[in-house]
């Protein structure tokens, strides 16, 4: 069927009440699609928000498959996650109604606000995802669930010092395009903050603090001047995730960071 056909019956059969069946056949109708960029089923967030639980259970394999079908080779000095080409750079932009891509985020966050443990344990596997466009995606999620989940988190930020710069924020002002890089890494450690005891609070603060943004391999074959030049860029990366941490944890470091 081509996408109008499998939009009009998917559509009919969420009124129906076959929410599930209906999510098979997306799921179906996505995995024999190409062009993944512009993936469009009308109404596809009413389904998502319909059966969230469901719709992430079919849908985040065949996203993390996709994104690991074709990755950018690793050029840059950072350490960060690779980045899947097969996307698309605007595949999860808000204003895309209909896309497959944003209902899967809608359904994410919907799942971790109304059964965070369950919707854990679906994406638990993909926690090792070797993509960043997977990592942001993951990092969103468990903040959309807050303190619900904040230990998972919590773990999560501490497990790989990559993800302290995962999922970046792209707005327009006037004709410029402006990015604001660990946009989801920042939202997941405020969103998190309230659910974690002092001993968690203050690991997950010497782990920020710790953070540079480089590999130790890198910043290693720096000099020391090209040490020093760096500075003041890996402060201004730290500042905003160190605003979510406690006044009375906050350390001489951290307010010199914050400026």
């Amino acid at each position: 069927l081509d996408t109008h056909r499998v939009a009009h019956l998917v559509t009919k059969m969420r009124k129906a009440g076959r929410a599930k069946e209906a999510i098979a056949i997306v799921e179906t109708h996505v995995r024999s699609h190409t062009g993944h960029d512009h993936l469009n089923l009308y109404e596809i967030e009413a389904l998502a928000e319909a059966e969230p639980i469901g719709f992430v259970r079919r849908l985040l394999p065949w996203f993390v498959e996709l994104a690991y079908s074709e990755v950018e080779p690793d050029r840059s000095y950072k350490d960060q996650f690779p980045t899947s080409r097969a996307l698309g750079w605007e595949w999860d932009h808000h204003n895309r109604q209909g896309e497959v891509f944003w209902a899967l985020r809608l359904a994410l966050e919907a799942a971790a606000r109304l059964a965070p443990q369950t919707l854990y344990a679906i994406v638990e596997p993909y926690l090792q995802a070797e993509i960043e466009q997977v990592q942001s995606l993951l990092a969103d999620t468990l903040a959309a669930a807050g303190p619900a989940l904040a230990g998972e988190a919590h773990a999560f930020l501490l497990a790989d010092p990559r993800r302290f710069g995962t999922g970046d924020a792209r707005g327009t002002s006037g004709n410029t395009i402006q990015t604001i890089h660990g946009w989801s890494a920042c939202q997941l450690v405020a969103a998190i903050v309230p659910g974690l005891d002092d001993e968690q609070l203050v690991s997950l603060r010497d782990a920020i603090l710790r953070w540079s943004g480089y590999s130790d391999q890198t910043w290693a074959g720096f000099s020391a001047s090209e040490k020093r030049a760096r500075l003041p860029w890996i402060a201004e990366a730290r500042a905003p995730l160190l605003e979510s941490i406690p006044g009375e944890l906050q350390t001489l470091q951290c307010c010199a960071e914050r400026g």
